[in-house]
């Protein structure tokens, strides 16, 4: 299309080609601003190749498909074309860096950028820093156009030579009075509909011009935003320019797409001439169906777009006359639009995946068939609040620099009820996230697209949520009968208080209403009553831990004890209150000052006071040291160098995001304090350290520089070497071997002492044949080998693993790797051989491994 056949457009002739004087000077200025905007415009290509065409060829065929929809003699006065011209020049036009007066660099140091960035680099961490950034300036654009779209027409560049400043809009007098209106429009086409009623309805003309050329500014947003939906065609992906450029994935299917499609046209066998049709001019393969899904998709949002108008148009607030197109012939359906865009191959049906009871999946997913049956479900439950409570403290700070955030968990009687209810001063739901994202069952809000418009720049900061799955708030119903969750915008006022009631446990529909300010203190921002189910109750009064190992019994905690334990290593206060008793339950941050509380909150105050729990952790405290990594302390803890064989002690635990995997059936094998680690799935069972290997081996060769070794017994550097070998850090000279040589003939040794017996007397350790996994056996009653020194294994780790790799042990730091590299630096070469089934075990028959130096 061309500047000359914009003037058979019906819009046109009904707007700027009026024959009245007055309308000249407005048809004039156009021109002149379209030869402009051509310019910035014709950049887009070259600034995003992945788009279809957004050149000038898209901008005038809006006059098209505009009247189009609008119908023949629709009422536009020149002064409504002028300002739909203007805003079609411009809607599009910041898809290039030249539409920003400080080009690139402006747009890459925006906010949108840096979180686009940061979205993309978490996506795909390995993708080279400059596909990132292409990335991010695509998407950056993409969010910044509109909004950049609305001072385009009020902004100038400056001529260089003369250092005179140009305007899209020459004329003084029409840029001071319609720019910013013009811009406003041309911003609106990426606005919600009901956003658009924010635009005025009326707008008088300047004294220059008639005064019945009243403008309409809702009615020609509507038109804007109804012909832009609505131009998709082969003239958006020309057939030279589709074979040019080589594309894939999404970019690939808009264009083959749109390379298929005729113009849009009136759909004749709709007499009432309130249709329009969309037709291919060849048919779509099953290999090319996801692009025919594409037309389809798209079909159907321009007809959704076209009624939202029309309705809007057609309110009681607004006053003009609705488009004459009501519908786009196959629009939600897509055999019936198969008749008009063909397939070959494969038969188009509704066939998305879809969920008919979703209330069950909720269920399922969000309780204990996720969890596990026997899954302490009050803490699963506590945790997930607790975690949901602390990113958005964490979050709002960020934003207000004056907040400090705490977490308040109050336990309460009602009416013969108990209820737990966790109020937090984070930062709130705006009413779009809290009936959105929010109850959106397996989407985090955190990593939703709304948290960019939202919260512009919590991407790109230093902020990380602990809550990445968005299922754990319906956990909560695996304790409750009923769910209060209160909540409102931190920036605003209890009057904005909005409430969600679920009255019988889960429910779809939940009751939502606002205004209900008298619910809590104006401190917090959200609150979570939970009316809790008769089996949590009891359990409350009596809180068990689970110790699960053999002849060990399960312990019975305070409640406060417990409430502790599951917060201990977060990283935001919180205060408990317990029938109206409150107690600061955890400061919100672990140090060298108070470690030795901590090791007391999660090892429920020392296991109830057992002196040997107490001992061990009062001499680690004082070698707990922060783990760091990228600025952010991950863990807290003290290498265990005391050899215990005594069941749980409860004095490690493992945590995400602070927040421990689980409170029960723990020990301190390895380490005493804490942890930080990622998350193997939606259950949140502990898997990788968050810190990096390098990190964690240097905080354990740093621990043992703090021990003394000579305070050490044999046994505690044999449990110690247990340890360095779980961090991957040699012990070969730390160790102390128990090995036997007869009866009643043991003793520890050093590996290198070791190394020097195996050259006269072969060492050996036997192997269970009963599971795949090679493993020095300790479940057995043998406790001499005639005629070898026989390894006795004290503790069940990875320490005693064995595997054989070209008749050498596997390098892993374990005790036989260790051996075998012993006898290497004395010079000798170590023979590994294996005798078949040569005992049996508690497990069945045992191979015997032996090794000599020669």
């Amino acid at each position: 299309m061309t500047a000359d056949t914009i003037e058979n457009t019906e819009l046109w002739k009904n707007s700027l080609g009026s024959t009245d004087k007055k309308a000249e000077k407005l048809r004039s200025e156009f021109y002149t601003f379209r030869d402009k905007a051509k310019i910035i415009t014709d950049r887009i290509s070259s600034t995003l190749p992945g788009l279809t065409v957004h050149d000038i060829s898209h901008l005038d065929a809006l006059w098209e498909v505009g009247s189009l929809i609008t119908g023949k003699n629709y009422p536009m006065n020149p002064l409504e074309g002028f300002i739909l011209g203007g805003a079609i020049l411009l809607h599009d036009a910041a898809m290039s860096f030249e539409a920003f007066e400080g080009g690139l660099d402006e747009v890459r140091r925006s906010t949108a950028w840096k979180d686009a960035l940061a979205e993309e680099t978490f996506k795909s961490p390995s993708l080279p820093e400059d596909e990132l950034n292409d990335k991010a300036d695509f998407i950056a654009l993409r969010q910044l156009h509109s909004q950049q779209a609305e001072v385009l027409a009020s902004r100038s560049w400056k001529y260089p030579d003369k250092n005179e400043e140009i305007f899209l809009i020459e004329d003084a007098n029409l840029r001071n009075h319609f720019s910013k209106l013009i811009g406003q429009v041309a911003s609106s086409h990426h606005w919600d509909i009901e956003s658009i009623l924010k635009l005025p309805q009326q707008v008088n003309p300047p004294p220059a011009f008639p005064s019945n050329w009243t403008a309409d500014i809702v009615k020609i947003a509507c038109i804007l935003r109804c012909a832009d939906a609505a131009h998709i065609d082969s003239s958006r992906a020309p057939d030279f320019l589709y074979a040019l450029i080589k594309r894939s994935g999404v970019s690939l299917q808009h264009w083959q797409a749109q390379n298929r499609l005729s113009r849009v046209s009136s759909d004749n066998s709709d007499i009432s001439g309130e249709s329009i049709v969309y037709t291919s001019t060849s048919k779509f393969h099953s290999d090319e169906s996801e692009s025919w899904w594409v037309i389809y998709d798209t079909v159907s949002m321009i007809e959704k777009e076209i009624k939202a108008c029309n309705t809007l148009l057609s309110s009681k607030d607004i006053t003009c006359e609705k488009f004459k197109i009501k519908q786009v012939r196959g629009a939600n359906a897509p055999l019936e639009l198969s008749k008009h865009v063909p397939t070959e191959g494969w038969s188009p049906r509704k066939t998305e995946i879809h969920v008919s009871n979703i209330e069950r999946l909720i269920t399922n997913l969000g309780g204990t068939k996720l969890y596990g049956e026997g899954r302490d479900e009050l803490e699963v439950a506590y945790r997930e609040i607790l975690q949901n409570s602390r990113d958005a403290i964490q979050a709002r700070k960020l934003f207000d620099s004056e907040s400090d955030g705490e977490i308040f968990v109050e336990l309460m009687k009602d009416d013969n009820c108990t209820w737990l209810v966790v109020k937090d001063s984070g930062i709130g739901m705006s009413e779009r996230i809290f009936t959105g994202p929010f109850l959106d069952f397996g989407t985090s809000f955190w990593s939703s697209s709304l948290v960019k418009s939202e919260f512009p720049g919590l991407l790109s900061s230093n902020f990380k949520s602990i809550g990445q799955f968005g299922i754990g708030f319906y956990s909560i119903f695996m304790i409750a009968d009923e769910v209060k969750v209160s909540t409102r915008p931190w920036n605003l006022g209890q009057d904005n208080v909005m409430t969600l009631h679920f009255k019988n446990g889960l429910s779809l529909r939940p009751v939502f209403n606002s205004g209900t300010k008298s619910l809590y203190s104006s401190k917090y921002t959200t609150s979570i009553s939970i009316k809790l189910k008769p089996k949590i109750v009891d359990f409350i009064s009596n809180p068990e831990i689970k110790n699960n190992m053999m002849g060990c019994s399960d312990i019975k905690v305070k409640l406060f004890d417990y409430f502790s334990s599951i917060c201990a290593a977060l990283d935001v206060p919180i205060y408990f209150s317990e029938y109206g008793s409150v107690k600061k339950i955890h400061s919100g941050e672990i140090s060298q000052d108070n470690c030795e509380n901590f090791l007391r909150k999660i090892s429920f105050n020392y296991i109830n006071n057992d002196a040997a729990v107490m001992a061990k952790a009062s001499e680690a405290a004082s070698r707990m040291r922060p783990v760091i990594f990228r600025d952010k302390q991950v863990g807290f803890a003290a290498i265990n160098a005391k050899f215990s064989n005594n069941g749980r002690d409860f004095l490690s635990i493992n945590t995400i995001g602070g927040l421990p995997d689980t409170i029960h059936n723990r020990d301190s094998e390895y380490f005493v304090g804490y942890f930080d680690k990622t998350a193997d799935s939606a259950k949140r069972n502990a898997k990788d350290y968050v810190a990096p290997p390098e990190v964690i081996e240097q905080w354990a060769k740093d621990q043992v520089k703090l021990l003394d070794m000579k305070k050490l017994t044999d046994q505690d550097r044999y449990g110690l070497a247990s340890s360095l070998c779980y961090f991957r850090v040699d012990p070969i000279e730390i160790a102390q071997i128990l090995i036997s040589t007869g009866p009643n003939k043991r003793r520890f040794m050093s590996f290198k002492e070791l190394a020097a017996l195996s050259a006269n007397t072969p060492l050996g350790f036997f192997i269970s044949t009963y599971t795949a996994t090679n493993h020095i056996d300790l479940h057995h009653a043998i406790r001499d080998v005639p005629g070898y020194a026989l390894i006795l294994p004290l503790l069940n780790s990875n320490f005693l693993s064995f595997e054989l790799i070209n008749n050498e042990p596997k390098d892993d730091f374990s005790l036989a790797s260790c051996l075998n590299r012993a006898i290497k630096e004395l010079g000798m070469f170590p023979c590994w051989t294996k005798i078949e089934k040569a005992a049996t075990g508690h497990f069945g028959a045992m191979n015997f491994f032996t090794v000599k130096a020669e």
